[in-house]
């Protein structure tokens, strides 16, 4: 997959970021991007061949802008299932954090439901490193502090969660 620009309404040739190993199989592919709200960073959501989904950062430097090499920020094993991988990254309006759509793994089952996988959910993070963990946990988040949940939970129940936005008014989801 290459990510390319479109500079003064002109197609650059050039890509920006290229990614190696995603799966364009069923759904899966490069669902998602979003950058930062400072245009600093580059995020993507990618599903590979083995059923991961990666989220990397990418810095961005110089004009014209440039990718520097990827961090990665998560992963979810998604499963086998080549369906119903969700994908969007968005970030939010007013507090900067990265929004991500994961599908439920395309099994039919529970996932959306349970709390304890990252599957079939709208995850929040804060995607900035922090010492040796790739990112934070807001502390706004609804399910911190509960013990055997994962704390990245923002909403939960989902199915296949493959676009959503925020209202340009009220940063309501």
């Amino acid at each position: 997959g290459r990510v390319r620009a479109i500079r003064r309404g002109v197609l650059d040739p050039t890509p920006v970021v290229t990614i190696g190993g995603g799966d364009v199989s069923g759904e899966r592919g490069l669902p998602g991007l979003a950058f930062s709200l400072d245009g600093s960073k580059l995020y993507v959501d990618y599903v590979t061949n083995d059923g991961m989904i990666h989220i990397d950062e990418y810095t961005m430097s110089g004009t014209p802008a440039t990718a520097s090499a990827p961090r990665q920020v998560l992963l979810i094993d998604h499963g086998p299932a080549t369906n119903h991988n969700g994908g969007d990254l968005e970030t939010g309006p007013f507090d900067g954090l990265l929004y991500i759509s994961v599908g439920d793994g395309g099994t039919g089952g529970a996932n959306g439901q349970r709390l304890t996988t990252l599957l079939g959910k709208i995850l929040r993070i804060d995607p900035r490193q922090n010492g040796s963990v790739p990112y934070r946990i807001p502390a706004t988040n609804p399910f911190v502090g509960t013990a055997g949940v994962n704390q990245e939970i923002w909403d939960f129940g989902l199915r296949n969660p493959w676009r959503f936005s925020f209202d340009r008014a009220t940063g309501d989801l």
